[in-house]
């Protein structure tokens, strides 16, 4: 049946109420009106069974849910939508152009904390704003407990990732399958290769460093260089082979070159050509 009470509409079955209708036209699905304080919602939907609103399309068509106000219009391709396509497929649809998805969390005695944002060009950012340089950013929400970033394989087990110190000095560091932490990089501090033969312009390298170059009659070099020396292509220490295939060593500084064994100096060259054997 149904019943009026002041400005009013109620609906009942079973002797309960079951909808009441009220003078601002709020709604209330639920054995009474809604209780929950602060804002009374348009809307209140209140049950015991574990799914207390379902849409449903009995046809092979989309099934969606849309919410808009007035600043997105409300039009069939305006505001967000919730759609569940003919295909299987489900979308989340932002239609307002220029305007972002956020997801929000509040931690345990906090605030409402932005989690997760997506930008209406597909930038996605992790505890902020994506950065302009970047299609993926994450902010660590803290240094002292938490990785940035961290991968597992399909065993369960962590085969690397991204973090930093608590200084804010970034590191990266790649395990085996057995947890082993062969490879480590950081900005500032010891970083090492134990996981084996390192190549640079090849991808079998033959030595512990192996450099090579995919071209005939190249010189290929490694230099050694300080503050000092400078950083140019001129400067430091340069060894390797000219595009003769001929072995060189070369001191680009106005200094001796000396070679030693058991630590202690053999053949010294100095700066002018002239050489002292020891």
């Amino acid at each position: 049946g149904y019943f009026f009470a002041t400005d009013t509409l109620g609906l009942s079955t079973a002797g309960t109420e079951r909808l009441r209708i009220d003078s601002n036209g709020n709604v209330s699905i639920h054995s009474g009106a809604y209780d929950g304080g602060n804002t009374v919602p348009q809307l209140y939907v209140r049950g015991t069974s574990g799914r207390q609103v379902k849409i449903h399309n009995p046809n092979a068509g989309t099934c969606s849910l849309q919410l808009s106000n007035a600043t997105t219009g409300q039009g069939e391709d305006n505001g967000f939508q919730l759609a569940q396509l003919s295909g299987g497929d489900f979308y989340f649809d932002h239609q307002l152009q220029a305007k972002d998805i956020v997801f929000r969390t509040k931690p345990s005695g906090g605030s409402v904390t932005e989690r997760l944002r997506i930008k209406s060009n597909g930038q996605i950012g992790i505890n902020m704003a994506p950065s302009a340089d970047a299609q993926f950013c994450i902010k660590n929400s803290d240094d002292s407990n938490y990785n940035v970033f961290d991968c597992y394989n399909d065993n369960g087990n962590k085969l690397g990732g991204f973090s930093q110190d608590s200084t804010g000095n970034g590191s990266m560091g790649i395990r085996t399958n057995a947890g082993d932490l062969n490879t480590f990089f950081r900005s500032s501090g010891i970083s090492y290769l134990n996981g084996g033969n390192v190549g640079i312009g090849t991808t079998s390298p033959t030595r512990n460093l192996h450099l090579h170059s995919t071209s005939a009659n190249t010189q290929v070099l490694m230099q050694v260089s300080n503050a000092t020396t400078g950083s140019a292509s001129g400067d430091g220490f340069h060894i390797g082979i000219n595009s003769s295939q001929e072995v060189l060593l070369q001191n680009k500084e106005n200094t001796k070159m000396t070679l030693l064994t058991n630590d202690n100096a053999r053949i010294t060259i100095a700066n002018d050509g002239h050489v002292v054997l020891s």
